[in-house]
């Protein structure tokens, strides 16, 4: 299977968390999604949980397993 780029993975993934009911500021330098007070933040090459780096390469990455990412993130967020 061909990897997806980081852009369209970032696409993906937001359309598919806004489909989740989370909150989905696009157009912006930094694109963002919120839900129950997590923000995650999509930056050029790395996604963010909060202030820290998921360090998860998402590019054709499930929304189960990316949502479970950003689940354990928030969990260790201090």
């Amino acid at each position: 299977m061909k990897k997806e780029t980081y852009p369209v993975a970032r696409t993906r993934l937001l359309n598919e968390l806004e489909a989740h009911g989370w909150n989905v500021k696009r157009g912006l330098k930094v694109p963002w999604a919120e839900h129950n007070g997590i923000q995650v933040s999509f930056r050029p090459q790395a996604v963010y949980c909060g202030v820290h780096s998921m360090w998860v390469d998402i590019r054709n990455m499930p929304i189960d397993l990316f949502l479970r990412n950003v689940e354990h993130c928030a969990k260790h967020e201090y």
